[in-house]
């Protein structure tokens, strides 16, 4: 079975594109073990039962994830506001919820600033990054804020760097000889919507969120769904933001140890209208990778870059991401006992 997402709505669908299940809501996740499905809908974090009856409801911004972690708890974004003048400035928050709604903590860029500077910093194209001596790290990310543009109608709006994408770390083999590999940890994406400032991906520790491990996307491109794969490396979709002259989009195998690319595909549609924001990618077991991409394409790849598998939802030209669910995850969703 094939989840996908768009702005609005999740929908669960076979391989010829047969509607299994339509969710509301432009995020879900599954709880298996207690048959729970977890949504952000309207503005609102819903625990439903398989027959859509709501368990209970949290008012709160869901911002691009949501999971359920191995040891059955809600993984998610949601944002922190902060204000300098009349500017308003984003900041992404991590939360953790228990499945009955209750919170168990929370990380918020905010709070972390100096990370966040020390991260940005290192990720710099340009000179706005220079600090004066003993500049503290608020008073950098305002003269930060101030200048790059707004990220949404609203003019006076700011976002640093965009975090889009959690994965809890399995088993892998780097965490051998990379102790921030070591399973449990969490892998972070930062997505930037800013020409001066580049993607990146970095490993939290789980407690404290503390960065441990750091990868910079060189082209300055935009970073969707990372993930530790099988074979210990990491697995990412890249594009270029619209502003910019390449359209083009690739999923990209790096080894975490060299942080050299060791696979890529780059998309080859020209009927597709639009490939510099959003996707996704996921290797599969059978070592072929599923992609999808804005313009509603979901397609299935060969490690020799052949596709053997391709569709085309006509109900979305904002496909946000898709992923597969083995035959038989779901089984407790889809049978009416």
């Amino acid at each position: 079975y094939i989840l996908w997402q768009d702005k609005t709505k999740s929908q669960l669908i076979d391989r010829r594109g047969k509607v299994l299940f339509n969710f509301p809501g432009n995020l879900c996740s599954f709880n298996n073990d207690q048959k729970k499905i977890f949504a952000h809908v309207g503005g609102n974090l819903i625990a439903y039962n398989k027959d859509l009856d709501i368990i209970w409801r949290k008012d709160l911004f869901v911002d691009h994830e949501l999971i359920i972690t191995p040891d059955q708890k809600i993984l998610l974004y949601s944002v922190d506001y902060d204000t300098i003048g009349r500017i308003i400035v984003r900041y992404d928050a991590i939360l953790c919820f228990d499945t009955l709604g209750k919170l168990a903590s929370k990380w918020s860029s905010l709070d972390q600033q100096d990370y966040l500077v020390k991260y940005m910093i290192d990720s710099a194209k340009t000179f706005i990054f220079k600090s004066a001596q003993n500049e503290q790290p608020k008073d950098i990310l305002k003269r930060i804020a101030v200048s790059l543009t707004g990220i949404t109608t609203n003019e006076n709006e700011r976002e640093l760097i965009h975090m889009n994408a959690i994965q809890v770390i399995p088993p892998n083999s780097p965490e051998e000889k990379i102790p921030a590999f070591r399973k449990g940890n969490l892998l972070l994406s930062f997505c930037s919507y800013n020409d001066s400032i580049k993607s990146f991906i970095a490993i939290a520790d789980p407690v404290n969120y503390q960065l441990l491990w750091f990868y910079s996307e060189e082209n300055g491109r935009q970073i969707h769904t990372p993930a530790v794969i099988d074979n210990g490396n990491i697995l990412f979709y890249a594009n270029s933001f619209c502003n910019q002259t390449d359209d083009s989009s690739s999923v990209v195998e790096i080894n975490p140890l060299t942080k050299k690319v060791v696979w890529q595909y780059t998309e080859n549609f020209p009927d597709s209208p639009q490939r510099c924001s959003h996707g996704s990618c996921q290797r599969l077991a059978n070592g072929n990778t599923l992609i999808s991409n804005i313009s509603g394409y979901i397609y299935e790849v060969t490690p020799d870059k052949n596709i053997v598998w391709k569709w085309q939802t006509n109900e979305t030209r904002h496909l946000y991401r898709a992923f597969l669910y083995p035959e038989g995850k779901l089984d407790w969703l889809l049978n009416n006992d």
